[in-house]
Order: structure tokens, then C-alpha cells, then sequence
């Protein structure tokens, strides 16, 4: 029996394959996708912003803006996650994925400060697009992690097998409690649990640190972000942290598909249970 070396280079030998030889099947190619990417629309009067609070880029990014550079970076799918400045609205996400259901899906944010929105959690995924939940804990709402606001969330959620995106900066050990007591609760840690304050006060590691050591409860993952200003190029690029287990516990995202650096990942599940 030849080895894969000798089949190698007898086939190298053999010249070009007679027209009449099937073709050997090429590998599928494995789908690239973004884990996170923001977008929104200018403000109107029946699309108002949360005073006080800005997008991250001056102008809007729309879906018009998006699919041709997902097309020039070779993305396929995008996990979509509403920003915070219109509020807890998912309706243009929802129109992006409505358009184009193959290519966007999303993570949806819910009004956590209301623990009557747990009757919207049962039939959350029959919304065309909705994959799941999206929770931000920043300023002011840092404080919903222990003060009981988000208590009434997570057996909803677990209930209703809805994975959970999180966004914890430099507290990410402080889920581990929540992780433990809910055990069929997927929970993906945004940025690795990394935020430009963290960055500004040199507390990256110590974040890092804090989203590695939930990395060996099952159901647990986490996302990269790359900071914009570090390339001027569009850059395709893989990080993957494995568990004691082998289990592959990592995706990437771009945060903001319009700026400066397009980064993807490839990701090794299907974009129906991102």
C-alpha cells in the first residue's frame, strides 16, 4: 500500500489527469464569519438615541456599507449586535437579517432594568434572525452584576436555551457564580473581558485573566477583538484558545466592521448557534 508521500509524488510523475478521471474533490471552504459587528442608522425623530450617548464612529454604519466590505474581506456571515446608543431596540438589526437571512444573524438586547421582559424570552428565537441575548455592564450598569437587577435573567434564559453574550470589563470572574448555578447557560464573553479603560489603566492582563479562568466550564466562550488602529490593511486572522479539554473556546470580532482594520475569524460552529 503506498504512503501518502509515494501517492504524492507518483501522482506529481503522472503529469496532467486524463478529462475522462472524476476530479478529486477540493476541501469545502470553511466559512468565515464576524462575531460582533454594530450597526445603525442616523438619528431621527421615531430613531432617537439615549441622551448622552454617542456611536463610536461619526458617521452611521448601515447595511449598505457593510456588505460590500464584507464582501472585499472575504466574510460570509456577521453576528450582528444593536449598539447601545439607540437603546434596547433590535429593529435594524432585525431588517439586516430579514434582507439577507444566509449572511446576518443576531445577538438581541432586552431590557434587563425589567424583569417583566422575561415573558419575551420563551419565544425570543421565533423572531426571523434572533439568535440570542446580548447584556452590556458599562458605567452605571456595572452595578447590575450584584445588586440583584440581573438575577431575575439568567434561569430565564437558561430556561428558554438562549446563548448569552456578555460585555463584563475587567469583571468577568464575577459571571463564574452564574456560570456554576446555571450550568446549560452558554455564556460568551465579549473582548475577552477587555475595554479601553482596562487598556488606559493597564489592567489587561489581570482582564484576560479573569475570562481564561472560566474557560473549563462547558459551556462557556469568548470573543477577540483587535484594536482598529493597530493595521491600515484589511486582515484575516484566526486566535483560538483551547481548553484542558481540547474544546476550541474562541471567535473573533471587529466591533466595528466600518472602521479602519476589517478583522474575521474563522468560526468552527454554524452562525445558527453563535
Amino acid at each position: 500500500m503506498l504512503s501518502r508521500r509515494q501517492f504524492v509524488i507518483s501522482t506529481l510523475a503522472a503529469g496532467v489527469v486524463p478529462s475522462s478521471q472524476k476530479a478529486i474533490a477540493q476541501p469545502t471552504k470553511r466559512p468565515i464569519v464576524d462575531a460582533q459587528v454594530h450597526l445603525w442608522k442616523a438619528e431621527s425623530e421615531d430613531w432617537k438615541w439615549v441622551p448622552g450617548m454617542k456611536p463610536q464612529m461619526p458617521e452611521p454604519f448601515t447595511i449598505e456599507k457593510l456588505v460590500p466590505l464584507m464582501d472585499q474581506a472575504g466574510v460570509d456571515r456577521v453576528v450582528i449586535v444593536p449598539p447601545s446608543w439607540p437603546g434596547d431596540r433590535n429593529d435594524y438589526a432585525l431588517e439586516a437579517a430579514n434582507r439577507d437571512p444566509n449572511r446576518f444573524a443576531v445577538m438581541g438586547r432586552i431590557p434587563l432594568k425589567n424583569p417583566q421582559a422575561a415573558a419575551l424570552l420563551p419565544k425570543w428565537k421565533e423572531q426571523p434572525g434572533l439568535l440570542g441575548v446580548r447584556l452590556t455592564f458599562l458605567g452605571p450598569a456595572q452595578a447590575w452584576l450584584t445588586d440583584g437587577t440581573a438575577d431575575w435573567f439568567w434561569p430565564e434564559a437558561e430556561k428558554a436555551g438562549l446563548p448569552v453574550m456578555f460585555l463584563t470589563p475587567g469583571r468577568n470572574a464575577e459571571l463564574a457564580p452564574v456560570a456554576e448555578r446555571y450550568p446549560r447557560l452558554q455564556l460568551i464573553a465579549d473582548h475577552m473581558g477587555v475595554s479601553t479603560d482596562t487598556m488606559k489603566e493597564g489592567r489587561i492582563p489581570d482582564a484576560v485573566s479573569q475570562t481564561a479562568s472560566l474557560a473549563n466550564m462547558q459551556t462557556f466562550r469568548s470573543s477577540y477583538l483587535r484594536h482598529r488602529t493597530t493595521h491600515r490593511k484589511p486582515t484575516r486572522f484566526a486566535i483560538s484558545h483551547r481548553t484542558s479539554s481540547g474544546c476550541s473556546k474562541s471567535m473573533v470580532q471587529s466591533d466595528a466592521i466600518g472602521a479602519p482594520t476589517l478583522l474575521t475569524a474563522t468560526i468552527r460552529r454554524p452562525i445558527s448557534s453563535a
